[in-house]
């Protein structure tokens, strides 16, 4: 129910903003996220406005580009990624979080 709730916000904020996003050149519009380019502050840990900012701005950059967003419904919460539930994403839990995800991706 909190991924939905989530997800209906994100969409929403998505749907209205009017001025175009202009993604951040280290962040890939494929593929993985690196650590590195959730890690904004450079903390070494992702906070969950981090999370879900990143993950928001390449889904509204991949929409304006007209690209579908098939499993955006799908995607991990940051509780789901969150592995020891103290707040924040540490590298290793990110590196385990892709690791996993991408084997599960595999065929």
């Amino acid at each position: 129910m909190k991924r939905l709730a989530k997800f209906v916000s994100l969409a929403l904020l998505l749907g209205t903003a009017s001025v175009p996003y202009v993604q951040s050149a280290q962040t890939p519009m494929r593929g993985p996220i690196p650590f590195e380019s959730f890690d904004r502050d450079g903390n070494g840990a992702i906070s969950e406005q981090e999370f879900y900012s990143v993950r928001g701005e390449r889904m509204a950059a991949r929409a304006a580009q007209g690209r579908m967003l098939r499993r955006a419904a799908q995607a991990p919460s940051y509780e789901d990624i969150d592995l020891n539930g103290d707040k924040v994403i540490s590298r290793e839990e990110h590196a385990e979080h892709q690791a996993t995800h991408c084997a599960r991706r595999r065929p």
